[in-house]
């Protein structure tokens, strides 16, 4: 059928934006099944999508770790211990995710070093804490005179985390302990457990740590 110059103005309008139409409804639903697998596959993963929005709270070196490590969380002890330091209002608010991957990587209990920070410093709330990157007072206590930067200054809180973890494990293997607190004490805070008379399991920072270990789990 030929169409005359007047049938063609009105018509040709209409096939061009039905066309566009279609093709903007073909383009949409694929994205919206692409998304929605990818999000069927994140959640069989265990992955915790909600955990994007925190990262608004984190440096950039912060962002990068949590990203890694986003699959490797315990996602439900994350949000424990985002909520817990949330609710104190510390620096460490945010770092949930941080503190339960270096504990999987280190085989550590997720709440272990989350409990020294808050002993330590109050959650990262101290001077100190603040000034350093420190939350944990690891080195912290050298005197000036012979106390190296690269034991207690750290980078970021992230960036602590990380070794503080790693080295509480390394310690652990290096004197044929356990990581439990009251082990943990006889190197970490020695002078804890000289006030309690030798009794590690008397010293008040192990009792601190086991305290918090089990208020953050709550």
């Amino acid at each position: 059928m030929i169409l005359d110059d007047r049938t063609k103005l009105y018509l040709l309008p209409f096939i061009y934006y039905f066309t566009l139409s279609l093709t903007l409804i073909f383009v949409s639903s694929y994205w919206l099944i692409s998304r929605t697998k990818q999000a069927e596959v994140a959640y069989a993963q265990g992955s915790d999508l909600s955990m994007e929005i925190k990262l608004s709270g984190l440096n950039d070196e912060d962002i990068r770790f949590v990203e890694n490590n986003l699959l490797n969380c315990d996602n439900k002890t994350a949000k424990k211990i985002d909520a817990y330091f949330t609710k104190k209002k510390t620096p460490l608010a945010n770092h949930g995710c941080v503190f339960t991957a270096e504990a999987q990587k280190n085989n550590l209990d997720p709440y272990l070093t989350p409990a020294i920070a808050i002993c330590e410093s109050g959650g990262g709330a101290s001077k100190t804490s603040k000034a350093y990157n420190n939350p944990f007072g690891w080195g912290i206590n050298d005197s000036a005179q012979t106390r190296n930067d690269d034991v207690y200054v750290k980078d970021s809180l992230s960036d602590s985390i990380s070794v503080v973890s790693a080295g509480i494990a390394r310690n652990a293997i290096k004197r044929n302990l356990g990581t439990t607190p009251s082990e943990i004490v006889t190197w970490y805070n020695p002078g804890s457990v000289g006030r309690a008379d030798g009794i590690p399991e008397n010293s008040t920072w192990a009792h601190c740590v086991n305290i918090m270990m089990s208020k953050i789990a709550e």
